[in-house]
C-alpha cells in the first residue's frame, strides 16, 4: 500500500517548474512596472505643459528656464541642497505646479522613472527629473561665455516660434534645464568654448554620448542605461504634444564646417 504524500522526486519537478515559471515571469513583470512608470510620467509632463500654457496665456511669454534672482521669488532662491544646487529659481517656480521649494515624491515634477538612489538627489527637483530646453526658456543676462549669450535674453512668446510642433520645450533631464551642447561629446570644442559648470552632469538618460561623459556614481544608471523601455525619453513640444523618442534621435552630432544635426529646430527655435 502506498503511503500518501510527495515523493522527492515529485517535489523536485514542482520546484524546477515553478523555478521556470518564475525565471519567465520576472522579466515580463519588470517590463510591465517600468512601462507603466513610462506612462505615468508622461501624465506628469502633460500636467506640466498644461501649466506652460496657462502660464503663457497669462503673461504673453514662457517663463524663463532659469534666474540666479528673482526679488519676487526671493523665497525660494536657495536651492534644495546647496552642495550640488546652483542658488537661484526655475522654470516650475513660476508655474501651478510647486507648492514651495521642497516637493514630495510624487509630484507631477519628480519623474516616477528615475534613477537615483542616493537621498541628495532621489528627492531633489533639480536633479534627474524634468529639463526645460534652455534655448526656449531662456535666462536674463548672466555672466556667461561669449558661446552661451545665445541663452540669455527675453522670456520667449510661443507664438514667435515658427515651428512649434518641432520644438523641444521639456523632456527627462539629468538637470532642471538642459541646452543643445550638453548631448554633445564633451572633447566636442563647441562643448569645450561654453566653458559651462557642470557640463558632464548634464544629459539626456540613456544616449550614448553619456558613456564620453564624467557622471556622479549616483546619475550613472540613469544616465547610462535611460529611464524607459528601449533607452527612450519623453519630449513636450512647444505646440502642446508629447512624443516618447529614442534619446540618441535627440542628441545634436557635428557636421563638417561647424554645423550640427537637430539642433535647429529641435533645440534652437
Amino acid at each position: 500500500m502506498r503511503k500518501s504524500g510527495f515523493t522527492l522526486v515529485e517535489i523536485v519537478a514542482v520546484i524546477g517548474i515553478v523555478s521556470v515559471i518564475l525565471t519567465i515571469l520576472v522579466p515580463v513583470l519588470g517590463g510591465a512596472r517600468r512601462r507603466a512608470r513610462s506612462v505615468l510620467c508622461r501624465s506628469n509632463i502633460r500636467q506640466i505643459g498644461i501649466a506652460f500654457d496657462l502660464y503663457s496665456a497669462n503673461n504673453d511669454c514662457l517663463p524663463y528656464a532659469y534666474v540666479m534672482y528673482d526679488s519676487v521669488l526671493e523665497s525660494v532662491y536657495i536651492a534644495n541642497d546647496a552642495s550640488v544646487d546652483w542658488p537661484g529659481v526655475r522654470w516650475y517656480h513660476y508655474l501651478d505646479v510647486m507648492p514651495d521649494r521642497f516637493v514630495p515624491q510624487n509630484s507631477v515634477l519628480q519623474c516616477p522613472s528615475k534613477n537615483y538612489t542616493e537621498l541628495q538627489f532621489k528627492y531633489n527637483i533639480q536633479w534627474g527629473n524634468y529639463g526645460m530646453n534652455w534655448s526656449v526658456g531662456k535666462s536674463p543676462r548672466l555672466t556667461l561665455p561669449t558661446a552661451c549669450r545665445e541663452f540669455e535674453g527675453s522670456p520667449t512668446k510661443l507664438t514667435s516660434l515658427d515651428r512649434p510642433s518641432d520644438t523641444l520645450l521639456l523632456a527627462d533631464s539629468g538637470y532642471a534645464w538642459i541646452a543643445w551642447f550638453h548631448t554633445l561629446a564633451s572633447t566636442h570644442p563647441s562643448v569645450i568654448m561654453t566653458n559651462h559648470e557642470l557640463l558632464n552632469q548634464i544629459y539626456l538618460p540613456g544616449a550614448s554620448v553619456n558613456r564620453q561623459k564624467t557622471l556622479w556614481p549616483a546619475q550613472e544608471e540613469d544616465a547610462l542605461y535611460g529611464r524607459h523601455p528601449n533607452r527612450t525619453v519623453n519630449c513636450l513640444f512647444a505646440d502642446g504634444h508629447i512624443e516618447n523618442k529614442k534619446a540618441d534621435d535627440l542628441v545634436v552630432q557635428p557636421l563638417d564646417h561647424g554645423q550640427f544635426t537637430n539642433r535647429s529646430p529641435l533645440w534652437q527655435p
